[in-house]
């Protein structure tokens, strides 16, 4: 049975962005390219977090918890309505903390995520919740395809037990062509921004 929704698949432009109900609790798979990554992050976390308001969290295996909340603020997005789950920050000290932020300073351990995600989650208490996950190929630096690719499911059976709908971003890279083609089997839309700015 395919699962796919009709029509979103891939996205011609960025005003054709994800366009779903939270209360779906769909599962996307967003794959980008470098030259628009940033902006269709930006774009995305504005519809469904300022505009839409959905409870969210946020796994950062790209850049730190002090960049990405800069670069939210920025765009108008609050924060710290998010909970983030930060893999890339290096612990060296207390000013580090943030009340807001799970901080497990690498992306080696996939158990270690996958524990901070389920507490995460499970902390929000609406029945309309959303997470990012920023991105699939940072995974692939520490952690071989297979295991990507079995965490990738086993997060996605996860969130659809846990009724939460996901946004999973993948950057178009030659060593992700397989990987893309075997996680969009797994989830219910695939946009396709490709060179698309």
């Amino acid at each position: 049975m395919n699962n796919k929704k009709e029509g979103i698949m891939p996205a011609k432009s960025q005003t054709q962005t994800l366009d779903f109900d939270p209360s779906e609790h769909a599962i996307a798979l967003v794959v980008v390219n470098i030259s628009n990554y940033q902006s269709i992050v930006s774009k995305l976390l504005q519809k469904l977090v300022r505009d839409k308001h959905v409870p969210s969290v946020y796994i950062n295996l790209n850049k730190p918890y002090d960049t990405i909340a800069k670069n939210m603020s920025k765009d108008k997005i609050d924060p710290n309505s998010i909970i983030f789950i930060d893999s890339v920050t290096t612990i060296r000290d207390e000013l580090k903390r943030a009340e807001n932020c799970l901080f497990l300073g690498h992306h080696q351990n996939l158990t270690d995520i996958s524990i901070a995600t389920s507490e995460a989650v499970e902390a929000i208490t609406s029945e309309n919740k959303i997470l990012f996950l920023d991105s699939i190929n940072n995974l692939l630096i520490y952690n071989d395809h297979t295991t990507v690719l079995r965490f990738t499911r086993f997060l996605i059976g996860k969130l659809r037990n846990w009724k939460c709908g996901a946004v999973i971003f993948v950057l178009k890279e030659k060593s992700s062509e397989d990987l893309i083609k075997e996680i969009s089997q797994a989830t219910d839309i695939v946009i396709d921004y490709g060179g698309e700015e």
